[in-house]
Parts: C-alpha cells; structure tokens; sequence
C-alpha cells in the first residue's frame, strides 16, 4: 500500500502541471521515492546486489546532477534537477519490475493510465483552440500560468505520451480476445494509445512525433526482433516510405496546415531531399548540438559542471559536455543499461517491446533534452505490458521460469 502511494505520487507530480511546477510539493516526491527505492531493496536486496554498473552509475549521476545544479543556481538549481533524479529512480526499480514474474502495481498503473487520459484530453481540448497552448505551458509566463492551473500539459507530459504510445500499441495487438480482463485491458489500451497519439499530433514537439511513429513502425512490422527476416522487413519498410516520401509529405502537410507541425513537416521534407539544412528550425537545433559537442571537447574529462555553454537539445550530448566523458557514460548506463538487462532477460515474445521503447528513449535523449515523463512511461508500463502478455500467453514462448536464471539475469 505504502509503496503504491508513492508510485501514485510520483506520477501525479509528472503528469499533472499545477503540481509540477509547486515547490512544496517536489519535496512529498523526493520522500515518496526515497520510501518507495528503500522498500524495493529491502523487500528483496538479492534482485539488487548484482547491478553492480547501474548502481554505480546511479549514484555517479545522482552526485554529478546535485552537483550541476548547484553550480548553475545553488540550491534552486538542485531542486531543478529533481525530476531527472527521480526519473533514474524509476528506470533503476523498473528494470527490475519487468523481470519478476508478476507485476506488483496493476492497479496503481491503471489508475496513472486514467489520470494521464483526464490530462491529455484537457490538452487536446485546449489545444484545438489555441494550438500553441502545449509549447506556451513550458514557458515562464502568466500565461503558462494560467494554462497549467487549466491542467493543461506541455512538454513532460508530451512527452510521456510518445514514450507510451509503442506499449500501448503493444498491448492492444499482443493481447488475446479470450477472458473479460483481457478484453477490457486491451480496449483501455487502444482507446489510450488513440488519445496518446491526438496528443502527441496536436502538440506539436516534432522529436515526440518521429519517435512514437518510428517505435510504433517497429512493433508493427511482423515477427521477432532478433531475426535476419524482421530486420530484413524493417530494411523494405524504410525503404518503400523513403520512395513514396513525396505524397506522404504531402498529405502530412495537408493534415497539419495551420498547426505547430506544418513548419517542422517542412523542415524533415526538405532534410530527407538532403536540403533545407539552413533553414532556421533545423540550423538552430543543429547549431546547439554542436555548441555542446564542442564544450566536451573544450573540456572532455571534467566537462563545464554548468549548463552554461551547452546546447540545453540533448540529453547525451549535454551530459557529455556537462560532466565530461565519465560523467556522460555513467548517464547512458544509468538510462539504457537497465534495458539493456531487461531485453536479456525477457522472453522472446516480449523482446520487440523493449527494443521498441529503447529507440523512442535514445531519440528522445539524443534529439532532445530527456522528459522526466518519458522515463516514467517507460520503466513504470513496460514491465506493466510485460508482464500482462506473460500471464495471457502461457503456451506460446513465453517461460516464466526463463527469468530465474541468473546467467540470464547477470548485470
């Protein structure tokens, strides 16, 4: 009960705007998941002895993160980093939850799942008057005030509808017809999975876009991950979207005229033509990639500590410019390590999952500065996915005894 609290905590302060932004709040958080991390260890140390480079890597972000944000604001600028904090929290208690045999938060997952679709629908609602509302939220402003206190989401939450749309999808074409729970959770998930994708379309972040189209392309190619045959499919895929790229183009600029999109299907048109590199959405993105990569390699060992002369676009490039080439490695670990294992050790019929939710995390981390909410998306509802298609699938290759071996399971 108490750990299922926290977990609602946690979400609601990802998800709902007017409690992001209350510092007083931040504070119920940062105990919620000091509890919910000390409770997980304890109710099984074993599950967390072996995770030698995640944990590690965890605390080397951890101190490295506090340590950045006093640099840039004092203690106001550590209470900025709070949510990444929590976020590794999350991934570091997820990877685990997706390889036990049994989920531990069904209901406090479905209940986040409600919430999430209360927000989103108030956004969308929002955003077809006004379709900048998403990107007005995150800005310092009266008006972003005025917005959250509507509950309408902005980036984070966004965000976190890209990084859930693949195990939405996932869900609803995974799970069988047979049983009434199986049914009803695999209506919740397609009706959620449309309102994610509305979201994410009106919206208008272009990254949370290619990354839930290209993570849902994935899942949606026939057959496993790891045969010659899917990638082969995946490679012809690509390839006949590449070719017939000119009337796509044209009917995504006739869906999104008028919209915050329209400028950025531009923008991806004219760079799939190898042109339009100088236009001024692309240039400026481009432009702050490289500011970051060359403060890294102004300073590639300890990095600048200080967000100040970084391109403040990318997660990975960031941490590397930040904290130098140490500080940047144990970032990717604590972020992609934990899927890492959790693709290791899952069966086969669950692998497509993970590596699909993988490449939405490294697109969002890589083209864009990492949202707290994706992480959330991520660690909390792929082991939730996981685990229901375990339960619903026991005579096809799924082996619930495949996660007990610790060869499998070795970190």
């Amino acid at each position: 009960m108490i750990q299922d609290l926290c977990v609602l905590a946690i979400a609601v302060w990802f998800l709902l705007p007017i409690l992001y932004i209350n510092r007083d709040f931040r504070y119920v958080v940062v105990v919620a998941a000091a509890i919910w991390v000390f409770t997980e260890v304890a109710k099984n140390p074993r599950e967390f002895v072996s995770a030698n480079w995640t944990r590690i890597s965890l605390g080397a972000v951890l101190v490295l993160l506090i340590m950045g944000g006093y640099v840039d604001n004092g203690w106001q600028g550590v209470r900025y980093s709070i949510g990444v904090i929590i976020a590794m929290a999350v991934s570091f208690i997820g990877c685990q939850m997706a390889m036990r045999p049994k989920y531990d938060f069904y209901w406090t997952a479905i209940a986040i799942l409600g919430l999430f679709v209360f927000v989103a629908i108030t956004t969308t609602n929002k955003l077809a008057e006004d379709n900048l509302a998403a990107r007005a939220v995150v800005r310092n402003s009266e008006r972003a005030s005025e917005l959250m206190n509507e509950n309408v989401g902005g980036y984070t939450l966004t965000y976190f509808a890209s990084a859930i749309c693949p195990t939405l999808l996932f869900l609803s074409l995974k799970l069988p017809f047979t049983g009434f729970k199986n049914r009803l959770l695999r209506i919740i998930a397609a009706s959620t999975f449309l309102i994610s994708v509305q979201l994410v379309y009106r919206a208008g972040y272009g990254i949370a876009v290619v990354a839930s189209l290209f993570a849902c392309l994935v899942l949606a190619i026939p057959g496993r991950f790891n045969r010659p045959q899917y990638w082969l499919a995946l490679i012809v895929s690509v390839s006949i979207l590449f070719v017939m790229k000119e009337p796509i183009f044209d009917q995504a600029k006739s869906m999104t005229k008028g919209g915050p999109l329209y400028s950025k299907v531009q923008s991806i048109e004219k760079m799939s033509n190898f042109a339009g590199f100088g236009n001024s959405s692309a240039e400026g993105r481009i432009e702050r990639y490289t500011r970051s990569l060359n403060s890294f390699l102004d300073s590639p060992l300890v990095g600048t500590l200080s967000t100040v002369g970084t391109g403040k676009h990318s997660t990975m490039l960031d941490s590397f410019a930040q904290f130098g080439v140490f500080g940047g490695l144990a970032m990717m670990i604590a972020l992609f390590l934990p899927l890492y294992q959790i693709y290791q050790a899952v069966e086969p019929a669950n692998k497509k999952l993970v590596a699909a939710v993988a490449i939405c995390l490294f697109l969002h981390a890589g083209l864009n500065r990492l949202a707290a909410g994706s992480t959330l998306a991520v660690f909390m509802f792929m082991p939730f996915a996981i685990a229901e298609i375990r339960q619903s699938n026991p005579q096809t290759d799924t082996n619930p005894f495949y996660l007990e071996h610790e060869h499998i399971i070795r970190r």
